[in-house]
């Protein structure tokens, strides 16, 4: 599918996110408002694929993106057979997100050691996109049997997304996928990761796809909408494990993000002092209507291509509602 690359908006759900009626529901409505692209993220509740078949089945234009699947949750080619198949059925809607994910859910969850992440994902967005391409499977641990192809028609028009903030996974998304997934970068640092990755990428590759998922609430009730956006902020700060504050902490931000650990006794408090305000309008979409807009035209002029107004998990569905309709206007 070949996809424009300018400020297109969308509209994603996180793993935390466990109402499936909800995200159908709201996969439905973002092709009824006009939004380019609607996500899942897929944690340890549902898969999110067969979410994303049931929003196929119920819409005809709106792009569907799977950010991300995790390359220790399925093997490379169960992937590439689910997105050709994901293609076939979405009419070439469908763009897959891969990611590394985090040792908590690859061990606790899927029961595999957490090591070496970026070489694993970097094989599996080679042999997942060599077999979308009608290829045979490169580089198979069994050499003694032969390597096979799909199958099924290949879908090589497929778009592949990469979840990617060290150093490496940055490297190899510059070099070998179609779009990058930045999450929990401050919209002030995302230009010049933007540059780094350019300097990078193979002249022959078309420019990266940028598409920032960015946690969004938004109503005629500001702080409202802001205490949504501020107790999941907390949530991925507090319980999430080391990497997202670890990433935070990278940015600059490190005094405002102990006065929020400082502010929490516990995750559930979600509150973030008015002194750390900068740290979550870094990060965060909030409050109301026309300031909303006018953060999102932040991330645009940042460089990213694509924004996906991540909803936050178990919000009432009339807030999700709002939010969504806020932004109606700047959805085509």
């Amino acid at each position: 599918m070949t996809v424009p690359k300018t400020h297109r908006l969308g509209v994603a759900f996180t793993p935390l996110e466990t109402r499936a009626e909800v995200i159908v529901e709201a996969g439905v409505l973002a092709e009824e408002l006009g939004f380019d692209h609607f996500s899942i993220a897929e944690g340890w509740s549902y898969d999110s694929t067969h979410l994303l078949a049931e929003i196929a089945r119920r819409t005809e234009r709106i792009e569907l993106i799977a950010s991300v699947l995790s390359v220790y949750g399925r093997s490379a080619g169960t992937i590439a057979m689910t997105a050709a198949t994901l293609q076939r059925l979405t009419g070439g809607r469908f763009t897959l997100g891969l990611g590394a994910s985090t040792a908590a859910l690859v061990e606790g969850f899927h029961d595999q050691r957490f090591v070496r992440p970026a070489a694993r994902l970097e094989r599996y967005v080679t042999q997942v996109t060599a077999l979308l391409n009608g290829e045979r499977l490169p580089d198979p641990v069994v050499g003694e049997v032969r390597a096979l192809r799909l199958g099924s028609d290949p879908a090589p028009d497929l778009e592949v997304l990469v979840a990617a903030m060290s150093p490496a996974t940055l490297d190899l998304t510059a070099r070998l996928a179609d779009g990058w997934l930045p999450f929990f970068i401050a919209s002030s640092s995302l230009g010049s990761v933007i540059g780094q990755l350019a300097g990078v990428r193979p002249p022959d590759l078309a420019p990266l796809r940028v598409c920032p998922p960015v946690l969004t609430a938004v109503g005629s009730n500001a702080e409202k909408a802001r205490a949504h956006v501020a107790a999941n902020f907390v949530l991925y700060m507090t319980v999430m494990g080391d990497i997202y504050p670890r990433l935070v902490r990278e940015q600059g931000y490190e005094n405002e993000l102990e006065l929020i650990l400082t502010a929490n006794k516990r995750p559930s408090d979600g509150i973030v002092p008015e002194e750390a305000e900068e740290l979550l309008a870094a990060h965060c979409i909030y409050g109301a209507p026309d300031d909303a807009r006018a953060q999102l035209d932040t991330w645009y002029e940042a460089g990213a291509t694509d924004v996906a107004l991540l909803m936050p998990p178990n919000a009432s569905f009339d807030a999700i509602v709002e939010t969504m309709t806020s932004f109606r206007d700047g959805a085509r």
